[in-house]
């Protein structure tokens, strides 16, 4: 940052000497005036600025001790005008008329315009703000990338306003602790923090012009601006016509930059957001207690054993023989000390002991058995040969069948418990979508057949046709 390449180099020292409030009034003077018309301000109109000011503010105390007092409140006024002629504040020029006339350089209007903004506690209004973004960005009639610029601006200026209230809470809040009694705390609630840091302008933003109205209409028109393509290389182009990049590729990127910074700062606007609510409720609480706390300073028992202590201290300090000897005969009959040999776990000075961090011992790593490891898959794997499915029992059943058409279930093999299982698995999965056979039974016949092996259903099985 080259600041001083644009500015003197004592630019800012004649806001630090014992003038400093002279000089900053008298500038205000000039700045006010300077805004009010388009011309430039005439020498003469600017010393009688001046001279009006120094014969209501005559201290002479406060004069600058490196130069003479100068009584005449006309060559006073000289004297500060050229001081700031000397230090880049102003500057003078003289027209065709022989005129001199002031004029106030853009850094420094730029200065006046903050100092101003401070010393009035200006607020920014934020629903303005947020408006004005979403009708640069809407405006489809000239879609041009003068109004991008401008709600890329109105976005950074409604991020850093958010910021400064951000700011001023904490500082508000750190100013509200040094407040003396419950009067001066409530001044600095309902007055200096309610009209100064939050104000109407965000409690509008917050409910009848609330942020969310214009917040996704924004961000969709940032996104639908940067996925135009033809916009932005025309928008690009134009910038390079006048001057404003060098190429097409700069102006593009520029272009980029300014809509992404815009919808990420909309994004992410509610995080910041409840950041400030947060801290506006802390610092509503800090009140309450600090009101609470002057209010009943003093009343309770704890204070007024406090007091009496701290008034018998100073008096045995004081080395007073007739309060001392007052002291000796007569304090033993209204306040009687002892030491304590326990400590008192209920009183609010007694401080809770932080709970021992719990010792995590982690388990040692397990070593796998490669045998273990080989003998858990064979029996996995023997587990899913012995699984049966309708596949293996369609197969079982053409097997058994061979050329037939169809088998009474009794002419099934019958030599061991792997028979009877694919017997019973048979009958189970014929309802099976996929099985290829079906079941016929004989009602008029009883229901099972006596083998020699046991008992089975008086059933046929026939191959679906």
């Amino acid at each position: 940052m080259n600041l001083f390449n644009q500015i003197p180099s004592n630019f800012f020292s004649i806001l630090s000497g014992s003038l400093k409030e002279v000089h900053i009034q008298l500038l205000g003077l000039v700045y006010e005036n300077y805004k009010k018309t388009i011309n430039v301000i005439e020498k003469e109109v600017v010393i009688d600025l001046f001279v009006d000011y120094l014969e209501q503010y005559d201290d002479e105390s406060d004069y600058d001790n490196n130069v003479d007092f100068i009584r005449n409140k006309r060559e006073r006024a000289h004297q500060y005008l050229n001081k700031f002629f000397e230090h880049g504040w102003l500057r003078q020029e003289q027209y065709v008329d022989y005129k001199y006339r002031v004029s106030i350089p853009d850094y420094a209007v730029k200065i006046l315009d903050t100092f101003e903004k401070i010393a009035s506690g200006y607020q920014l209004e934020f629903s303005g703000t947020v408006m004005s973004i979403y009708s640069n960005l809407a405006n489809e009639e000239n879609e041009s990338f003068y109004g991008v610029q401008q709600a890329f601006e109105n976005t950074l200026e409604l991020i850093n306003g958010l910021k400064e209230l951000n700011h001023n809470i904490k500082q508000y809040t750190e100013n509200l602790l040094e407040q003396e009694n419950a009067k001066e705390i409530l001044v600095q609630l309902f007055d200096n923090y309610g009209e100064q840091v939050l104000g109407k302008h965000y409690y509008r933003l917050k409910t009848s012009d609330n942020i969310a109205k214009y917040r996704i209409k924004i961000i969709n028109k940032a996104r639908e601006y940067r996925h135009s393509n033809e916009i932005i290389k025309t928008q690009a182009e134009r910038m390079v016509q006048l001057g404003f990049v060098r190429d097409v590729i700069d102006g593009e990127n520029q272009l980029y930059d300014w809509l992404e910074a815009i919808e990420n700062a909309f994004i992410n606007i509610f995080d910041f957001l409840t950041e400030i609510d947060d801290k506006n409720r802390k610092y509503h609480r800090a009140a309450f207690a600090q009101v609470n706390f002057h209010l009943n300073k003093g009343k309770s028992f704890t204070s007024i054993i406090n007091n009496l202590l701290l008034q018998i201290s100073t008096t045995i300090r004081s080395d007073n023989s007739f309060a001392l000897k007052y002291l000796e005969e007569g304090l033993d009959e209204f306040l009687q000390i002892y030491t304590q040999s326990y400590i008192d776990e209920t009183s609010f000075k007694f401080k809770s002991k932080k709970r021992p961090p719990v010792k995590q011992n982690p388990e040692p790593p397990r070593v796998i058995n490669p045998e273990m490891v080989s003998k858990n898959l064979n029996q996995f794997k023997q587990t899913l040969k012995n699984e049966m499915t309708i596949q293996k029992v369609n197969k079982y059943v053409e097997e058994v069948l061979g050329n037939a058409k169809r088998k009474h279930l009794d002419q099934f093999p019958f030599e061991n418990h792997e028979d009877y299982m694919q017997i019973i698995y048979t009958v189970l999965y014929s309802t099976n979508k996929k099985a290829v056979y079906k079941l016929a039974v004989d009602f008029d016949e009883k229901s099972f057949v006596q083998l020699e092996n046991g008992v089975v259903p008086n059933v046929e099985i026939h191959m679906e046709e």
